[in-house]
């Protein structure tokens, strides 16, 4: 069972969700975190799942500048006993992390934060219990003094090949110990926050946060994800997460 902040002498847990993304390779005139599919949009679909879990104590969604009074209506819409606060992001996605950690991790924030996950908005179907057990294991390696990071991850399932520049195959690394990426991604929070400042005096830049603790030789560790916590890309994904929406209405 998950207990709620007020109980927990560990800090809360907040959940920040990357929804800054242009979304040119969808095709969409605005950012794909406000596409909509069937009744919601993407960021919507991701605040209810995310509320759902109950394992979350605060929203943080780092969107566009132009788009954050339309990111808090639209979370205003779905009425979430979940906190929800809008923010605008960076021009990349680790800025935008950068800049949501820097408002949880504030010396005048009212409760401490424990754990942090890290979502993105295109990843709308990641199951709710993906969350639970992803904050759950945090905390239990935070419990053991461990270096706190954890991803969900899926096995790889095609052949992948390592090229050089000009696209010579160069080998084929050993599918078995490979690894598809999901979010969210959950972390240590004072640890997370500390290897994104040191990332930004270093100029570091890297497409998960994941990546920033091996950086820095911290340990990070998986749990199983979901086939349903796909990132929504491009068209064929979108149609996709329509058929996906149709068979769990059906079901």
């Amino acid at each position: 069972m998950v207990e709620s902040a007020s109980s927990r002498k560990d800090g809360k847990v907040v959940a920040i969700v990357a929804a800054a993304g242009a979304g040119h390779r969808l095709g969409a005139d605005l950012p794909k975190a406000f596409v909509r599919v069937g009744d919601y949009t993407l960021l919507q679909h991701t605040l209810r799942r995310i509320d759902a879990s109950s394992v979350v104590d605060e929203i943080i969604i780092m969107a566009a500048f132009e788009m954050c009074a339309t990111a808090q209506e639209q979370a205003r819409e779905l009425s979430l006993s979940t906190p929800v606060r809008v923010f605008p992001g960076g021009v990349l996605r680790s800025d935008s992390i950068y800049e949501g950690l820097r408002y949880v991790m504030r010396d005048d924030a009212e409760e401490t934060v424990g754990v942090v996950l890290i979502h993105d908005a295109a990843r709308c179907f990641a199951p709710t219990e993906l969350f639970t057990e992803v904050a759950e294991k945090v905390r239990a390696l935070m419990a053991e003094d461990a270096a706190a990071g954890v991803i969900p991850v899926l096995p790889m399932v095609d052949t992948v090949k390592m090229v050089d520049s000009a696209d010579n195959v160069l080998g084929t690394p050993d599918r078995t110990r490979l690894r598809r990426v999901q979010t969210p991604q959950g972390f240590d929070a004072k640890l997370l926050w500390t290897v994104h400042q040191a990332a930004k005096k270093e100029e570091l830049t890297t497409t998960d946060d994941a990546t920033l603790l091996e950086k820095y030789q911290l340990g990070v560790t998986t749990v199983p994800g979901s086939e349903k916590a796909f990132k929504i890309t491009t068209p064929t994904d979108l149609r996709l997460a329509q058929l996906l929406l149709e068979e769990d209405c059906e079901g």
